[in-house]
């Protein structure tokens, strides 16, 4: 299955990334395989139903625009990294109990707990085992973001019903997203055998461009729906999730409501939509976007590097 994201059908991608991408999607279905038939159905489901493709496309673009060499090691990391992803989100689904994403159902909701569990694992172990082809500095890399990922699952889940800092949820996100982003862009300059300060650049600016991700990801879940997000919005509400908006909305309207109704839900919707809430969170999150295009642009100028920086303004472009 080749069928292009959301993202990737509203830019224009350069002709090598646009079959870069399509090599990724080839090695992704191929590696979604296994002897067992219920593990092959829940794994091909997961890497074969789209997703954005955002960190293999920042892997390959930064090793692009950095005039990389050894394409073979940089589709091996792209792979890998999209692989460890999806395993990622498998497991997250199972801790928030979610039945849908990406507009379909999840594998935790067709195929229960135990065996969604065991599919993440098996994603997992894929994606570091195809990662383990790459030499140790950039698998350091990848255990980073790995590690990253895990302290902030296990921090949003250590939260129970407490209400969370703007602080802590900062620290969250950077973490459980944003260092998936840092670790795609540290790769791909990694991969391109760019100079150290040059990775580090690039590394802050796909830890910026994660954070924005995020406060967009959190604005589309009250201003969005299924068709644009592929899941209906007002997830974060019910799962009591207090993301950004909802923060902001604390800030200027008080408590939000305890029961977490569709009826409250859309008592609360026209506010959460106000000018109140919408312009600052819409400001933060082109603050942090504007973070990471002013360091993407220290790259080399190409067609390439150009294309980041649309990648970037494509993202934001999303909430406006």
């Amino acid at each position: 299955m080749t069928k292009e994201t959301l993202i990737q059908q509203q830019l224009i991608l350069p002709e090598l990334i646009r079959l870069d991408m399509a090599e990724i999607e080839k090695r992704l279905v191929r590696a979604a395989n296994s002897d067992n038939k219920t593990m092959r159905d829940i794994i091909s489901a997961s890497v074969t139903t789209g997703g954005k493709r955002l960190r293999p496309m920042l892997i390959l673009s930064t090793f692009r625009a950095l005039n990389g060499q050894n394409l073979g090691n940089a589709y091996y990391g792209a792979t890998a990294l999209e692989l460890i992803h999806s395993a990622s989100l498998i497991h997250d689904d199972i801790i928030d109990q979610a039945t849908h994403r990406r507009g379909v159902p999840t594998a935790f909701d067709r195929f229960g707990l135990a065996p969604a569990l065991l599919a993440g694992d098996f994603l997992f172990v894929e994606g570091y085992g195809m990662a383990s082809n790459l030499p140790n500095h950039i698998v350091q890399s990848v255990v980073i973001s790995l590690k990253k990922l895990g302290e902030g699952q296990l921090a949003e889940e250590m939260l129970d019903s407490r209400k969370p800092s703007f602080e802590e949820y900062q620290e969250i996100i950077t973490n459980k997203t944003a260092y998936l982003f840092w670790g795609s862009c540290r790769m791909g300059s990694q991969l391109a055998d760019a100079p150290e300060d040059t990775v580090e650049k690039i590394s802050e600016a796909g830890l910026n461009l994660g954070v924005a991700f995020q406060y967009i990801d959190d604005i589309l879940d009250v201003i969005g729906d299924l068709q644009l997000t592929g899941k209906p919005a007002g997830t974060d509400f019910f799962t009591h999730k207090l993301s950004l908006p909802y923060y902001l909305f604390l800030d200027v309207y008080g408590d939000l409501p305890e029961k977490r109704t569709s009826e409250e839900f859309e008592k609360i919707l026209p506010l959460l939509r106000s000018d109140s809430v919408m312009k600052p969170a819409k400001q933060m999150a082109a603050e942090y976007t504007q973070k990471a295009l002013s360091q993407f642009e220290k790259l080399p100028e190409n067609e390439i590097s150009r294309f980041l920086i649309q990648l970037g303004q494509q993202m934001l472009e999303r909430v406006n």
